[in-house]
């Protein structure tokens, strides 16, 4: 695995399979850089709370 900046890429593959939640990101706009939507993503990351997510927040994409 290769970090970039504050995404986490996957030798090889070019895609991001995991994002680190930085200071004024919501899960709305995080879902918008990844084209998938803030209801998949709190699914698949357990998020009960989807406006309470935490800076350093590491959400699987």
């Amino acid at each position: 695995m290769i970090y970039v900046g504050q995404k986490l890429y996957l030798a090889g593959s070019g895609q991001s399979n995991a994002y680190t939640v930085k200071s004024g990101d919501t899960l709305s706009n995080i879902a918008n850089i990844f084209h998938t939507t803030w209801q998949a993503l709190a699914q698949k990351n357990g998020i009960a709370n989807p406006n309470v997510i935490y800076v350093g927040q590491t959400i699987q994409i």
